[in-house]
Formats: structure tokens, sequence, C-alpha cells
């Protein structure tokens, strides 16, 4: 019987040669954010249905009762604008609301929906935007 070939894990030695001395892995590894993501449809079904609303002109946001954890569903739609500003819109939102304390209870569910023109808003001005919408809901 012939054995199986042993699955192991790639080292960045291909990419570089710097790296594979290490034994350093190839695999890439997001930052520990303090919250989880909302990934399932019926998750953000029930947090708009059950949520608080607090609604601003660029953006929309539904608060509800956590699980264990604070999870955050972002919403881009294509009205905002293309796909580098529907993605560059989302990485700015997670990166402001990595510095709010969403790591320690209350835990919520937080769905964030981007209405059109947010895509526009500079940086400080989407920190005013989000830190109006999380004061209020404290």
């Amino acid at each position: 019987m012939a054995s199986l070939p042993v699955c192991r894990r790639r080292t960045a030695a291909a990419s570089s040669p710097r790296a594979g001395r290490r034994g350093v892995t190839a695999s890439r590894r997001d930052p520990v954010r303090a919250y989880d993501s909302l990934r399932r449809r019926g998750d953000f079904s029930r947090v708009t249905r059950r949520g608080r609303r607090f609604a601003g002109p660029f953006l929309t946001w539904f608060l509800a009762e956590g699980r264990g954890r604070t999870r955050v569903g972002i919403t881009v739609a294509g009205t905002v604008g293309g796909a580098v500003v529907r993605n560059r819109l989302r990485r700015r939102l997670k990166a402001i609301l990595d510095h709010y304390p969403l790591g320690a209870p209350p835990w919520r569910d937080i769905v964030v929906i981007a209405r059109p023109g947010a895509g526009e808003l500079t940086f400080p001005t989407l920190q005013d935007e989000v830190a109006r919408v999380l004061g209020a809901a404290a």
C-alpha cells in the first residue's frame, strides 16, 4: 500500500531567503482584532430587525445585544462607489473600530451600512461620524 504525501506548511523561502532561514510560514495572518465578524445572513438580518438604529448622513448603524463577544458586520453597497472605494471604506472603518474597546463587555452585535457619499469622506470626518454614533450608543 502506497503512503499518502504528508501535507506540510509552506515556508516563505520561495519569496524570501531570509524568511526561509528563520522558518517563517507563508500563511497570511490578520492582526488580532478585539471583535469578531458577522458572516451569516441570518445574523445580519437579526441585528437589523431587533437592534437599535442610529442613522447619520453617510452611515447607518444597528446595535443589538451580543452573545459572548462583540461582532461587527460592515456592508458597503455598489452605490457607494467602485470596488476600490468600497474596500478602502471597509478598511478605514475597521481601522477606526480597532481603537474602540469592543473586546470588553457589554457584548454587542453591530452592523454598519454605508450610504452613497461615504466613500468620499476623509478619514477624520469618518472618525467623527463613528465617534458620534458609538458615543450615542454608550
